[in-house]
Protein backbone atom coordinates (compact mmCIF):
# COMPACT_ATOMS: atom_id res chain seq x y z
CA UNK A 1 0.00 0.00 0.00
CA UNK A 2 2.88 2.39 0.76
CA UNK A 3 4.36 1.94 -2.69
CA UNK A 4 0.95 2.41 -4.25
CA UNK A 5 0.58 5.72 -2.37
CA UNK A 6 4.02 6.82 -3.57
CA UNK A 7 3.31 5.94 -7.20
CA UNK A 8 -0.10 7.61 -7.08
CA UNK A 9 1.36 10.79 -5.54
CA UNK A 10 4.04 10.83 -8.24
CA UNK A 11 1.52 10.36 -11.07
CA UNK A 12 -0.82 13.04 -9.71
CA UNK A 13 1.93 15.43 -8.62
CA UNK A 14 0.32 15.22 -5.20
CA UNK A 15 1.74 15.50 -1.70
CA UNK A 16 2.47 12.21 0.04
CA UNK A 17 1.54 12.16 3.73
CA UNK A 18 3.42 9.58 5.74
CA UNK A 19 5.38 9.03 8.89
CA UNK A 20 7.22 6.05 7.47
CA UNK A 21 10.97 6.77 7.31
CA UNK A 22 11.70 4.40 4.44
CA UNK A 23 8.82 5.72 2.37
CA UNK A 24 10.09 9.27 2.94
CA UNK A 25 13.49 8.22 1.60
CA UNK A 26 11.89 6.79 -1.54
CA UNK A 27 9.80 9.93 -1.96
CA UNK A 28 12.99 12.02 -1.94
CA UNK A 29 14.58 9.75 -4.54
CA UNK A 30 11.54 10.07 -6.81
CA UNK A 31 11.12 13.79 -6.07
CA UNK A 32 7.68 13.44 -4.53
CA UNK A 33 6.81 16.12 -2.00
CA UNK A 34 6.34 14.38 1.32
CA UNK A 35 5.14 15.58 4.72
CA UNK A 36 3.96 14.11 7.99
CA UNK A 37 1.59 14.70 10.88
CA UNK A 38 3.16 17.90 12.20
CA UNK A 39 3.00 19.56 8.80
CA UNK A 40 -0.61 18.44 8.30
CA UNK A 41 -1.74 19.70 11.70
CA UNK A 42 -0.07 23.05 10.99
CA UNK A 43 -2.00 23.28 7.71
CA UNK A 44 -5.29 22.38 9.42
CA UNK A 45 -4.76 25.21 11.91
CA UNK A 46 -3.69 27.60 9.15
CA UNK A 47 -6.83 26.80 7.15
CA UNK A 48 -9.09 27.20 10.19
CA UNK A 49 -10.13 23.54 10.19
CA UNK A 50 -8.96 23.13 13.80
CA UNK A 51 -7.64 25.23 16.66
CA UNK A 52 -4.27 25.18 18.42
CA UNK A 53 -6.03 23.95 21.56
CA UNK A 54 -7.69 21.07 19.70
CA UNK A 55 -4.36 20.25 18.05
CA UNK A 56 -2.63 20.13 21.44
CA UNK A 57 -5.36 17.82 22.76
CA UNK A 58 -5.05 15.62 19.69
CA UNK A 59 -1.29 15.39 20.10
CA UNK A 60 -1.74 14.52 23.77
CA UNK A 61 -4.07 11.67 22.80
CA UNK A 62 -1.54 10.47 20.20
CA UNK A 63 1.26 10.55 22.75
CA UNK A 64 -0.80 8.59 25.28
CA UNK A 65 -1.54 6.02 22.57
CA UNK A 66 2.18 5.53 21.98
CA UNK A 67 2.60 7.43 18.73
CA UNK A 68 6.21 7.87 17.67
CA UNK A 69 5.96 11.45 16.48
CA UNK A 70 8.98 13.76 16.73
CA UNK A 71 7.82 15.20 20.05
CA UNK A 72 10.34 18.07 20.25
CA UNK A 73 9.18 19.17 16.78
CA UNK A 74 5.54 18.91 17.91
CA UNK A 75 6.22 21.15 20.92
CA UNK A 76 8.12 23.66 18.77
CA UNK A 77 5.30 23.76 16.25
CA UNK A 78 2.66 24.30 18.94
CA UNK A 79 4.78 27.02 20.56
CA UNK A 80 5.07 28.83 17.25
CA UNK A 81 1.33 28.58 16.63
CA UNK A 82 0.15 29.50 20.12
CA UNK A 83 2.23 32.69 20.36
Amino acid sequence: MDLFALVLAAQLSAILLTGDRELRKLARIYRVECHGTVWMVERLIEWGATTPRAARNGYLAMRRAGSRLPWPEVEQSLSNIET
